[in-house]
């Protein structure tokens, strides 16, 4: 996002929470409490800093240490915010400042129908990139499990004759396995039993 999508969107979540404040006499009594806390929105690369005044509230893109950090996928910092989605967020530093702002000021705000759009349609592409991903990490565990020998084979022609050698050891690790257990089950027999044999 670019210094003015990120300011375009700075002032909208301003006007919704201005205008919150006008509506909502328990938006009001928050901003009072919460005079001289800000609450730091973070997703990605991108930050909005929400500022309580006395009885006005400001966003900025500063980066500023803030009295607490919501963090999270963009869909979840935009539901944080406006109250909508079921994405989970991190809260970090003084959470009672975000919980106490999420309480008063979410009933009342209004997401735009623009943002509405933009969450879900991020909402969208987070699992259709997910999905992308996992989609090309299994074609190329599929592409290593099924190739990989004759690959190594190409690469490297000796690994025949180490896959010989390799397959004589485990042949004759199996033999002295069973003489092994030949012995030991001859060692375990009963006295009459061994004697006869």
């Amino acid at each position: 996002m670019n210094t003015f999508q990120l300011g375009a969107v700075a002032k909208t979540v301003e006007v919704s929470l201005s205008a919150a404040l006008t509506t909502s006499s328990d938006a009001r009594d928050c901003c009072a409490r919460l005079e001289g806390k800000t609450i730091a929105f973070e997703s990605l690369d991108e930050r909005l800093v929400v500022c309580f005044e006395s009885s006005s509230v400001h966003v900025e893109t500063e980066t500023d240490e803030a009295d607490a950090t919501v963090r999270g996928s963009p869909t979840a910092v935009l539901g944080a915010l406006f109250g909508k989605g079921g994405d989970t967020v991190a809260v970090l530093g003084d959470a009672t400042v975000f919980e106490d702002f999420r309480d008063s000021f979410r009933p009342h705000l209004k997401l735009p129908p623009a943002a509405e759009r933009f969450m879900e349609d991020a909402s969208d592409a987070v699992r259709v990139g997910a999905k992308a991903v996992k989609s090309a990490i299994e074609g190329v565990a599929t592409a290593t499990r099924d190739h990989w020998p004759d690959w190594l084979h190409r690469a490297h022609p000796d690994t025949g004759e180490l896959r010989g050698e390799v397959d004589e050891l485990k042949a004759r690790m199996a033999a002295l396995e069973e003489r092994l257990a030949a012995v030991e089950s001859a060692d375990e027999a009963p006295p009459d039993e061994a004697a006869s044999s």
